[in-house]
């Protein structure tokens, strides 16, 4: 695979706020507790696509039963709809 491609499947951390829609501080909160993995590259924080679709795939198994808990994607906000 190449970098070019690889670097196109790492978020930054102003990306996964955008993804999660929760604030940077959130985002190291969960990065610290080891429910969002990440990676360094430099003096960067990035998380891999996996990691933020594994991440979101298991928030309707912590919501289960919340009358408040609203539907999760895993499709980034911006993603052009399949039906136009």
């Amino acid at each position: 695979m190449s970098n070019i491609a690889t670097l196109a499947r790492l978020h930054d951390i102003e990306g996964v706020q955008g993804r999660l829609r929760v604030g940077r501080s959130t985002v190291y909160k969960l990065i610290a507790s080891g429910r969002l993995e990440s990676v360094r590259l430099g003096d960067r924080r990035l998380v891999t696509e996996d990691a933020l679709r594994e991440f979101i795939e298991s928030l309707p198994a912590a919501n289960a039963g919340r009358a408040d808990a609203e539907p999760v994607t895993t499709e980034p906000a911006d993603a052009e709809p399949l039906i136009g």
